[in-house]
């Protein structure tokens, strides 16, 4: 609580997000976090994720994405051009935007390596720490209606299969 003269003091906020239908937060180190979806109609959904990127390595290091589950093609991907600062350690990042997606199957993913993770930061955490992951919402309510999970079919044959490599 803040108190003060009332002239100095004002209130801000931000929007709050619509109920998202994927939420993949809270993630510990070397985290590798997957949801489907299914949209019988094109929308517009809001698109929220806190993550890490490396100077170093000049790449994000705790990021989404999310891909067309039959074409294999990254349809969003989150890295440092269309993210902003998140606040705390400068390496903390936040996208937050609409973004269009036609009808379709679609999987959405999280990752994390292994440090500076949800609830155990090796630096000061984001402004938002319960943000940490990835949340897709529908812009409009009526919207949701159209939307299902998804889940992926795999083939029951396959001899190898590499998943959740960092």
């Amino acid at each position: 609580q803040l108190t003060g003269d009332a002239g100095a003091l004002r209130s801000v906020s931000s929007p709050a997000l619509p109920e998202p239908f994927v939420k993949l937060v809270h993630p510990g180190d070397n985290a590798y976090l997957s949801r489907g979806f299914s949209l019988s109609g094109d929308a517009e959904l809001e698109v929220y994720s806190l993550g890490e990127y490396s100077d170093g390595a000049e790449s994000m290091v705790d990021w989404g994405w999310i891909i067309d589950a039959h074409t294999r093609e990254r349809v969003w991907e989150m890295g440092f051009k269309n993210t902003d600062w998140a606040g705390g350690a400068g390496k903390n990042r936040r996208f937050r935007d609409r973004v269009h997606f036609r009808a379709g199957d679609y999987i959405a993913y999280f990752v994390t390596d292994d440090s500076h993770a949800y609830d155990d930061w090796n630096a000061d955490p984001p402004y938002d720490p319960d943000g940490w992951g990835l949340q897709v919402s529908a812009v409009d309510a009526s919207a949701r209606t159209n939307i299902k999970p998804f889940q992926e079919a795999h083939e029951a044959a396959a001899i190898v299969r590499l998943v959740g490599i960092g």
